[in-house]
């Protein structure tokens, strides 16, 4: 079963390389990275690796690392393996039935900057799933200097996508303080020939100064060896160590667990060299992992709003209307308070307008036993809308 498991997502893997272009792959392979000096190499290599390229080629390779350690050590498959086997799907249903402007999308991925190839993706996995329902679906051409929506179902729906990117401003700055908490502690990490995991949750937003308490601290528990929870309640910070060994320690791999109880907002790694030894077993050695979480992450609802208001003017006015809106964030558990203030705020919009005849929000998770990446959404039918949705219209279920 494990086997039929890798493969399937092998198979998955190959034919999102085939469409995208085996000379294009290569040629993202080809990219020199950033010149840096010696002190970044020495605190940042850790964590820079690969960043020159684009962001999907990184997701491939990483999704073919994995398959390796789910070949030889049978492990479950990564979100990295489930996110390009759910991106092959999408673009296989497209492709083999013929829908018009999937090249288009697929070259527009591979021009996209940073993340940005995301928010195209998410096109292309609404699309397939009006297709899967038996819809029929095409890819509206961008035209210059005209603003159109993204899809048309059935030549008589609207649709318009938007997916929030996964840091908003606030977790922008979040990710900026915990990629220099990482780096100083992998430095010293280094420097001290130990190894750790290592966990970091805040109540509230970073500034420099919790970058420099969280820090302070870290250098201290890490220089004293410790290990378990520690608390500190007049910063609202928590932190747990785990060592993974000393310097060029082998560990056996079962006896390493990176997965948490929740979803993390931010994590680097697991990093370190995976060894397939003559007695069959698979050893970690010199592994490290961060992992950070905060629990307040609210500017991402303004976001959202002003997304669903900017998305209404980019429809024609004679037909229905949906907007997708994907949230694009890790936490369950914030999920739900985002959705506390978005959802009055969209009901207040749809009381104010009569273009948009319905918007969907959505957010991606992986489910429990880890073997799906699947969907869940709210839907908000506006009924002031001039062009109401037909009787007969169902709005998808499920994403692929």
């Amino acid at each position: 079963m494990a086997h039929a498991s890798y493969q399937q997502h092998r198979e998955s893997v190959d034919y999102v390389k085939k469409v995208l272009g085996e000379e294009w792959i290569s040629r993202q392979n080809q990219t020199k990275a950033p010149r840096l000096n010696r002190k970044q190499i020495d605190n940042m290599s850790f964590l820079r690796t690969g960043a020159h390229k684009h962001p999907l080629v990184l997701l491939i390779e990483n999704a073919e690392r994995d398959l390796e350690s789910m070949l030889t050590a049978n492990t479950s498959p990564t979100e990295a393996i489930l996110k390009v086997s759910k991106i092959a799907a999408c673009l296989k249903i497209l492709t083999d039935n013929g829908v018009s402007g999937v090249a288009e999308k697929v070259e527009s991925i591979k021009s996209a900057a940073d993340d940005a190839y995301q928010k195209i993706i998410y096109e292309i996995e609404i699309g397939s799933a009006y297709l899967k329902k038996g819809c029929k679906v095409e890819f509206v051409a961008t035209q210059y200097g005209k603003r159109t929506f993204d899809l048309l179902v059935d030549s008589a729906i609207e649709l318009e996508c938007k997916k929030k990117d996964r840091a908003s401003n606030s977790g922008k700055r979040n990710k900026d303080y915990w990629t220099t908490i990482a780096t100083r502690a992998n430095k010293l990490m280094t420097y001290l020939g130990l190894n750790y995991m290592v966990m970091i949750k805040t109540l509230l937003n970073l500034e420099e100064e919790d970058m420099e308490f969280i820090s302070q601290k870290l250098d201290e528990l890490i220089r004293a060896k410790k290990e378990g929870s520690f608390n500190y309640l007049e910063k609202g910070v928590s932190i747990f160590l785990a060592k993974t060994g000393e310097k060029d320690q082998d560990i056996e791999a079962t006896k390493l667990e990176f997965r948490t109880s929740e979803p993390l907002d931010f994590t680097i790694g697991p990093k370190g060299e995976v060894m397939k030894r003559d007695d069959g077993k698979i050893y970690w050695r010199n592994s490290r992992f961060f992992g950070f979480k905060t629990s307040h992450l609210r500017d991402r609802a303004g976001s959202v709003i002003d997304s669903i208001t900017n998305a209404s003017g980019q429809f024609s006015g004679t037909r229905p209307t949906i907007i997708y809106v994907d949230l694009n964030i890790f936490m369950a558990s914030d999920l739900e308070k985002d959705l506390q203030l978005i959802i009055p705020m969209i009901m207040a919009i749809l009381a104010k307008t009569t273009s948009i005849s319905a918007v969907v929000i959505t957010n991606e998770v992986l489910t429990e036993d880890r073997q799906k990446i699947t969907f869940i959404k709210r839907i908000f039918i506006n009924e002031n809308a001039k062009h109401r949705l037909p009787e007969s219209f169902g709005i998808p279920e499920d994403l692929p």
